[in-house]
């Protein structure tokens, strides 16, 4: 490529640009909040993407913090807005598998 800038970062080095976890960032690109390209099984985000996202968060105003509501009166953890039942807070792109007890409800695996 030459001199040439590169139009993608991975996943791992947005995640440096943004002084977040390479964790973080592979869930908010799951989630939708960070703007990527699949390629295959390959994640890329574009700078320009990356670029337009900062500028336009930084004409919003600052974020909630964690002790102040949020929109819709949910409180923020770890960035997601908490369950209203009081379930627990997504931390991982893993689901909870649930299988059939002998009395038929079920339960968590």
């Amino acid at each position: 490529m030459g001199t040439e800038e590169r139009l993608t970062v991975t996943v791992p080095e947005a995640a440096r640009l943004l002084g977040i976890g390479r964790g973080l960032a592979y869930e908010l690109a799951r989630l939708g909040e960070l703007p990527c390209l699949r390629f295959g099984r390959r994640l890329v985000i574009p700078r320009a993407a990356l670029t337009e996202m900062l500028a336009s968060a930084a004409n919003k105003g600052p974020a909630p913090t964690v002790d102040e509501p949020a929109s819709g009166g949910h409180s923020l953890r770890h960035g997601f807005p908490s369950d209203l039942d009081g379930g627990p807070t997504p931390r991982s792109g893993r689901e909870l598998k649930t299988r059939k007890s002998t009395a038929g409800d079920a339960t968590t695996a």
